[in-house]
């Protein structure tokens, strides 16, 4: 299986029901454990999500999101996010890209865990 998942934030990922899915999907497994490490990546223009994001916007893209999935979803931002920037300089482009791929645990398998955490 996958060692890593590379969760790209951009400008509609927090507009995406579909996205957001995967994302909670993807942490609820990390919580038992399971499934591939979860790394945030922020592109440009992305906005991390606020209290209105969570307390309002979120239930209407995702009307029945459960609270366990809600919770999944705000432990991916209490992950540090590597940024990547798209228009830099191939130097800081291969700059970030170690970033994310120094994340990816070594070995098989090493479910379960998240990027370094704040």
């Amino acid at each position: 299986g996958a060692r890593a998942l590379a969760v790209v934030l951009s400008t509609k990922t927090l507009c995406s029901r579909h996205q957001l899915e995967i994302v909670a999907h993807a942490l609820e497994l990390n919580d038992k454990g399971q499934g591939p490490t979860t790394i945030p990546v922020n592109v440009f223009g992305f906005s991390f999500p606020d209290t209105h994001y969570y307390s309002q916007v979120l239930y209407q893209i995702w009307p029945d999101i459960s609270d366990e999935q809600v919770r999944f979803i705000k432990a991916l931002f209490r992950t540090i996010s590597c940024p990547y920037s798209t228009h830099a300089s191939d130097q800081v482009l291969q700059a970030q890209t170690e970033e994310i791929l120094n994340r990816i645990p070594q070995g098989r398998f090493a479910g379960g865990s998240l990027g370094r955490t704040t």
